[in-house]
C-alpha cells in the first residue's frame, strides 16, 4: 500500500503503486475468478485497532493526506474501515506540552504511562479486557537520538523499558570502514573518511603512519598529502605503501563510474580479503554475515550510483533504519518498548505513544550542490565569472522543490505508519509552539479559513505543524481554537472522539503571551493605503 512507503531512501517509489490504481479499474464484486483484466481490491479494513482509534486516524488524515502531500487522496478504499470485533471502543489522547525538548515530552509520557498502569486503565485481552500493563506499551520516535532520555525518565519512575537500541549495522565496527571507503570513493576529498579507511583493516595504515604522511605536507588536505606522496620518487617502504593505496582507490573510483555498487563491493571483498579477516575474527561468522547484509543493502539503495548510495547510507543513518532484513519482536515481558517508526513497522501495541512530533524533517537532499531526480535530471548551483558565491539556476530551484515536496510526502506516510500501529489507546504528545512573537494556531487558522489548509501542510517542518493544523478543526479542539484566537473557525464533523488537552504550563504560556499581545487594532494609515493601491494596481 502507497501510503505505508516510507523507505525513499532505498529508492521506494509509491508512485508505483499509484499509478497501477488510477490505471487499472475497481474489481467487480460478481466479477468471474479469475479475472481477465488487472483490477484493484481496496485493503481498507483494519483488525488491528479499536473504532476510536480508526476513527481518530482517519480524521486526522482526511485533513492532511492529499496527492501532493503523501501520494494518496485519503477517501474511499483509502479511508480506514474497522473490522475489529467487540463492543471495545478504545481512545485517543492528544496533549500539548509547553516546549518541544526530549526531556518535558519524555517526562510527560513516562508520567503518563505511571497513571495507565496505576489506574489499571481496560485494553482488550480476546473478547474481554483486562488492566493494562508496562509491557502493553510503546514510544515511538522518528529517531534514535534522544532514545536516552525517554530511558532516563521512565527509569527515574522505576518502569522497566526496553529500547530498541539493538547494534545498528550501519554502526558496526566492522562495517564502518566499508561505508568510509564508500565516501571516499565517492568523494576522496573528505580528511575524516579517507583517514577511517586508511586505519582500517582493509588498508592497514597506522596511527604513525598517517602523522608521517601528514608532516610530508601540512598546507594540504590528508588527501593532498596520499597524491604528494604517491607522485614522489622516494625508493623507501612506507611511499611504496600509499603509491599502492593511491593506485587501489583510483581503480575503485574509475570502477564506480562504470558498474554497479553491487559489482563495486565485490571487488572490494576480492581485492582487499576482507571476507577472509572477518572469518577469523571473534563472531566470524555472524560479521561475515553482516557484511553480506550490508552489500545487499547497498545493491538495492545504490540503484542510482556511487554518489545515491551515500545519500542513502545519511538517510538511513538518520532515520534509524539499519539496512537489516530481520524485523524486531513487538512485546518485551515487562518493559515499555521504545523505538524508532521505522523499525515498528508490520508490529503492534495496545498503547502507542508517538512523541518527539517537533523533530524537524531532514532537507538536506534539497541542499547538495548537484541534485538529481529520476525523472526530472540534474539541476545545479553555479559560480558567475565574476564572483565567489554560487547561484541556484532555474532547474536546480525546481529539483529542490521536488525534493522537498518528496520528503514531506515520505514524512506523512511516516506519521501514517506511527499511529495506525496503536491497537487499542493513541497518544500523541505535541508541543505547543507558542512564543511570544509567533502563535502556530493563529496561523493555521488563517489559512484554514482562507480554504489553504493545504498550502499550510505543504511548508511544515515537522509532525507538530501538521498535527496542530488538523487537530485545530476536531469538534473537541475547542481549546486549540481559543489559542488561535478564532473562536468562530469552523470545526469538521466526524465520528471521532478525542481527549485534547493543553497542559497547565502550556495554559499558564499562552495567558503570558496574551498579556503582551495589545488588545487594539492599529489605526489605518489612509495616506499608507492609497500608496500601496497604486503601487499594486497593476
Amino acid at each position: 500500500r502507497s501510503k505505508q512507503s516510507i523507505y525513499r531512501f532505498r529508492q521506494a517509489d509509491p508512485s508505483v503503486f499509484v499509478g497501477k490504481q488510477t490505471a487499472w479499474q475497481p474489481y467487480p464484486a460478481d466479477a468471474p475468478v479469475p479475472y481477465p483484466e488487472p483490477a484493484t481490491i481496496a485493503l481498507d479494513a483494519n483488525f488491528r485497532s479499536a473504532p476510536q482509534v480508526v476513527a481518530g486516524i482517519n480524521f486526522i488524515f482526511e485533513q492532511l493526506m492529499t496527492p501532493r502531500l503523501g501520494d494518496t487522496a485519503y477517501g474511499d478504499g483509502q479511508r480506514l474501515v474497522c473490522g475489529a470485533p467487540g463492543d471495545y471502543a478504545g481512545s485517543v489522547e492528544a496533549h500539548f506540552l509547553p516546549d518541544d525538548t526530549a526531556e518535558t515530552d519524555a517526562a510527560w509520557i513516562a508520567q503518563r504511562v505511571e497513571e495507565l498502569v496505576k489506574n489499571g486503565e481496560p485494553v482488550r485481552d480476546g473478547n474481554s479486557t483486562r488492566p493494562v500493563q508496562y509491557e502493553d506499551c510503546c514510544i515511538l520516535l522518528a529517531a534514535r537520538n534522544d532514545f536516552p532520555a525517554y530511558v532516563e525518565a521512565l527509569t527515574a519512575r522505576g518502569i522497566p523499558v526496553y529500547a530498541d537500541a539493538r547494534e545498528n549495522l550501519l554502526d558496526a565496527p566492522h562495517i564502518r570502514p566499508l561505508i568510509a571507503l564508500l565516501k571516499v570513493i565517492d568523494n576522496p576529498a573528505q580528511d575524516i573518511y579517507l583517514a577511517a579507511a586508511m586505519l582500517g583493516p582493509l588498508f592497514g595504515f597506522t596511527d604513525d603512519d598517517l602523522v608521517r604522511l601528514r608532516a610530508l605536507q601540512r598546507k594540504t588536505s590528508l588527501y593532498g598529502a596520499v597524491l604528494a606522496a604517491a607522485n614522489s620518487a622516494e625508493p623507501d617502504a612506507f611511499t611504496e605503501k600509499v603509491r599502492q593505496f593511491y593506485t587501489r582507490l583510483t581503480a575503485l573510483r574509475r570502477m564506480a563510474r562504470s558498474v554497479s555498487v553491487e559489482r563495486l563491493l565485490e571487488e572490494i571483498f576480492a581485492s582487499t580479503g576482507y571476507l577472509a579477516a572477518l572469518g577469523v575474527m571473534e563472531n566470524g561468522t555472524r560479521r561475515r554475515e553482516d557484511a553480506r547484509r550490508f552489500a545487499s543493502f547497498c545493491a538495492g539503495a545504490g540503484s542510482g550510483g556511487i554518489s545515491a548510495l551515500v545519500r542513502a547510507i545519511d538517510a538511513a543513518a538518520q532515520a534509524g533504519s539499519t539496512g537489516q532484513d530481520t524485523v524486531p519482536s513487538g512485546v518485551h515481558p515487562g518493559c515499555v518498548s521504545i523505538m524508532t517508526i521505522h523499525r515498528s513497522k508490520g508490529l503492534q501495541f495496545p498503547v502507542v505513544f508517538v512523541g518527539d512530533t517537533a523533530r524537524h524533517f531532514n532537507l538536506s537532499d534539497t541542499y547538495q550542490p548537484v541534485l538529481l531526480h529520476r525523472e526530472y535530471g540534474a539541476g545545479l548551483r553555479l559560480r558567475p565569472e565574476q564572483g565567489e558565491s554560487m547561484y541556484k539556476t532555474a532547474a536546480y530551484a525546481a529539483l529542490a522543490s521536488v525534493h522537498a515536496q518528496e520528503t514531506r510526502s515520505e514524512q506523512m506516510r511516516l506519521l501514517y505508519v506511527a499511529l495506525t500501529r496503536a491497537q487499542d489507546k493513541l497518544i500523541l504528545t505535541v508541543p505547543l509552539g507558542m512564543t511570544k512573537t509567533g502563535n502556530p494556531f493563529a496561523k493555521a487558522a488563517a489559512f484554514l479559513a482562507a480554504g489553504a489548509g493545504e498550502t499550510l501542510n505543504q511548508q511544515a517542518g515537522s509532525f507538530a505543524d501538521w498535527l496542530r493544523a488538523a487537530l485545530l478543526v476536531h469538534p473537541d479542539g475547542g481549546v486549540l481554537r481559543q489559542l488561535s484566537g478564532n473562536r468562530e473557525l469552523l470545526f469538521v464533523q466526524t465520528e471521532s472522539t478525542m481527549a485534547i488537552k493543553v497542559c497547565d504550563d502550556a495554559v499558564q504560556l499562552s495567558e503570558e503571551i496574551d498579556t503582551d499581545t495589545p488588545d487594539e487594532t492599529p489605526e489605518t494609515d489612509p495616506a499608507l493605503v492609497k500608496k500601496l493601491r497604486q503601487n499594486f494596481a497593476w
